[in-house]
């Protein structure tokens, strides 16, 4: 499964909707422009509140169908807080590839040298740490469009006496007559795929040859396929119920209650818009001392057209409480909006909120 750290608390929510008006300040407003306090009534649902003593929270409806509330979050106590698209390129990997093409082939009538190809894999756990498969062909006066189908015969060959990796990578080839090449690709591990037991890593793996002079490996270089990060919102939620109590991520089974978690399975293209908060609980007297704490929201990417409305309705509702009532005609109009500059996530962005200036930094 996808490992996380315990060092700190973090409490993590999947969220599936935003309770409350999607226009405006993300809350449905009274006759005096107030904001109503929202309900949840679906699995997922979440809205943003604060308490008389300038604590932000959250309302959820978990997996169970319970209604919780997140912990209380002092808004002084704030350290740093971002929000991130699901499709920035830090919440996407794509899939590697390798190219091996043939040069100087021919140095007489028949030329019997032997080309090698060697695949070493990085393994995660087992005797060894390193795999390796090879894949020789005997090369005679030929094309060398001839030799590179002969050569993908062979890495065929290799893979296919092995499940553990066959199913890694798809060899293919490219290009035609002297520019014909074999292409190993990486594969998506979405088959293998089990919600904390078996997580969707990328391939640690590199292609080369001993044969330099006849052989050139290039690579690697990525593919136009992209994993998004919804398998490790799936593996994060299921790991953060364990830290919150829950029966610990069914130790001791058969005899253990799974967890009920609210992302769906995820899919290669699935990904997830996240909001994290970084703050510190401190107490009086002996208390004093910091402890620093996360909360963490993951609300699914909507269509094309829509894709950071969910978590910029959720930024809303929280410019809402904490930059001030924007319907008030105060200082703070327009500030705390559903189109507030300071808080608004585009597509690409990570930004940095600095809540309690309603300020943001953009990062490339």
């Amino acid at each position: 499964m996808a490992v996380f750290t315990s060092n700190q608390v973090n409490h993590v929510y999947v969220a599936k909707a935003v309770a409350g008006d999607s226009s405006g300040v993300g809350y449905e407003l009274d006759t005096s422009d107030k904001a109503v306090k929202p309900s949840v009534s679906a699995i997922g649902d979440i809205f943003c509140w604060k308490t008389a003593d300038n604590e932000l929270y959250f309302t959820y409806k978990n997996g169970d169908g319970g209604i919780v509330r997140s912990d209380l979050i002092p808004i002084k106590n704030i350290m740093w807080a971002r929000a991130v698209s699901g499709n920035h390129r830090s919440q996407k990997r794509a899939l590697k590839k390798y190219e091996i093409g043939i040069q100087n082939l021919v140095s007489g009538d028949v030329d019997k040298t032997a080309l090698t190809v060697v695949l070493e894999k990085t393994l995660h756990n087992g005797i060894e740490t390193v795999y390796r498969k090879t894949a020789t062909v005997l090369v005679k006066s030929t094309t060398i469009a001839n030799v590179v189908d002969a050569l993908k015969l062979a890495i065929d060959n290799s893979f296919s006496r092995d499940d553990y990796v066959k199913d890694d990578f798809t060899i293919s080839t490219t290009g035609s007559g002297d520019t014909k090449k074999v292409v190993i690709t990486e594969k998506t591990q979405s088959s293998k795929y089990k919600r904390g037991i078996y997580a969707n890593e990328a391939i640690n793996f590199r292609v080369f040859t001993y044969d330099t002079d006849k052989m050139v490996v290039t690579g690697p270089t990525d593919t136009s396929s992209y994993i998004y990060n919804a398998y490790d919102i799936a593996d994060l939620e299921y790991f953060a119920l364990g830290e919150r109590g829950d029966k610990y991520r069914n130790i001791g089974w058969p005899n253990a209650f799974p967890s009920k978690c609210v992302a769906d399975d995820p899919t290669d293209s699935a990904a997830y818009n996240i909001l994290q908060i970084h703050f510190a609980f401190t107490d009086s007297n002996e208390g004093v001392q910091k402890s620093e704490k996360d909360i963490t929201i993951a609300i699914p990417v909507g269509s094309a057209s829509h894709e950071v409305d969910a978590i910029n309705q959720l930024l809303s509702q929280i410019a809402y409480q904490v930059v001030g009532d924007s319907m008030d005609g105060g200082d703070n109009e327009d500030e705390a909006t559903g189109g507030n500059a300071a808080f608004a996530l585009t597509d690409t962005e990570v930004n940095v909120l600095d809540i309690p200036g309603g300020k943001k930094t953009e990062l490339s």
